[in-house]
C-alpha cells in the first residue's frame, strides 16, 4: 500500500527509542500503522522555525511529537532537540517533510516593549505564511496581539496557571482549536504574583505610575528575584520553562504550556490524527 501516513519517512528521520518518547500515539505503541504503511508505528515530526531556545517545542514534544527540528539564524546549543543553524524563512529541510509545522516569526516591529524602535525591525510574517502555505502541511503561527496574523486563537498565562498573563495570538491552518475560557485577572503585582518577562530584566506591571510606586516595585522585585534564587530563576519558573539558561532566550520563547495546548488540538482535530486517539 502507498505510504499515505503522516508519519512515514522511509528512514529519512532519527527514530528514538522508546526510552526517548514522552507521549505515544495508541499505534505507536503497538509499533504497527492502521493504514498500512511502512512506518512501523510512525514518527510524528514537527518543524520548528525561528525556534529560538526552545520553548514551543518543549510543549510539542509533551503534546506528542516524536521527532522536532529546530530552524534558527542565530545558534541556540540549549535547544533540547535536533537543532539547524539556517534562515527559517527559506529553511535547510523540505518542510513537506514534516506533519506539523511550527512559525514564531520575530515580534519586534509590533511588540509594545519595542513601540519606539518599530522601524528598525523587518515583518517576517509575509514570507514565513507564504512557506508554510506552499508546504500544505498543517500550521500555526504564532506572535504578539498587535502583530498581522489572524487571531485564530488567543491564549494567556492565566489560563494555565502561570505567573504571567502574556497574551499571544495564533494563526490556525489544517486543524481547529478550542478557544479556551479567559480568566480574569486577579493576580496582584503589588505582591509580586505576577510578572512581565520582557528582556533580561523583569517588570511588574502596575509600578509605572509615580515614584512612590515605582520604588515599591523595585523593592517587591527585588525581594521576589532573592526568592527565586535569581533573575534566571524567576524567569525559569514564571514561563515554565527550565532547559534554557539565558533570560533574554526565556523572555523571547514561548511558554511551552501554550504549544502543548495547541499541539494537543492538532492530535484531537486533525482528520488523520482524530482516528488514532489523542495521546494522554
Amino acid at each position: 500500500m502507498e505510504d499515505i501516513s503522516p508519519g512515514c519517512r522511509d528512514g529519512r528521520t532519527r527514530l528514538l527509542c522508546a526510552a526517548e518518547r514522552r507521549v505515544l500515539l495508541p499505534h505507536q505503541a503497538r509499533g504497527d500503522c492502521p493504514l498500512g504503511c511502512r512506518c512501523g508505528g510512525g514518527v510524528v515530526r514537527a518543524l520548528d522555525l525561528f525556534c529560538c531556545d526552545g520553548g514551543a517545542a518543549m510543549g510539542l514534544r509533551n503534546a506528542g511529537f516524536d521527532n522536532i527540528v529546530g530552524i534558527d539564524i542565530d545558534p541556540h546549543p540549549n535547544y533540547p532537540f535536533d537543532f539547524i543553524q539556517g534562515d527559517a524563512t527559506n529553511p535547510p529541510v523540505d518542510p513537506k517533510d514534516f506533519d506539523f509545522i511550527w512559525a514564531s516569526p520575530p515580534c519586534q516591529a509590533f511588540s509594545d516593549a519595542t513601540i519606539n524602535t518599530h522601524h528598525l525591525h523587518q515583518n517576517l510574517i509575509p514570507q514565513t505564511r507564504k512557506l508554510l502555505e506552499a508546504s500544505g502541511k498543517p500550521y500555526c503561527i504564532e506572535n504578539v496581539p498587535k502583530a498581522p496574523i489572524k487571531k485564530h486563537l488567543v491564549l494567556c498565562g492565566a489560563m494555565f496557571g502561570l505567573k504571567t498573563y502574556r497574551h499571544r495570538h495564533f494563526e490556525i491552518s489544517g486543524f481547529r482549536t478550542e478557544q479556551p475560557r479567559h480568566p480574569n485577572h486577579l493576580k496582584k503585582s503589588s505582591n509580586g504574583d505576577i510578572f512581565c518577562i520582557c528582556g533580561s530584566s523583569p517588570l511588574m506591571p502596575g509600578h509605572f505610575g509615580n515614584k512612590l510606586k515605582r520604588k515599591q516595585g523595585r523593592v517587591k522585585l527585588k525581594e521576589k528575584i532573592s526568592e527565586a534564587g535569581g533573575v534566571l530563576k524567576l524567569y525559569q519558573e514564571t514561563m515554565g520553562i527550565y532547559h534554557s539558561t539565558k533570560p533574554l532566550f526565556i523572555a523571547e520563547a514561548v511558554p511551552p504550556s501554550y504549544s502543548e495546548y495547541i499541539g494537543k488540538e492538532f492530535f484531537r482535530t486533525h482528520t488523520f490524527y482524530k482516528q488514532l486517539g489523542v495521546p494522554k
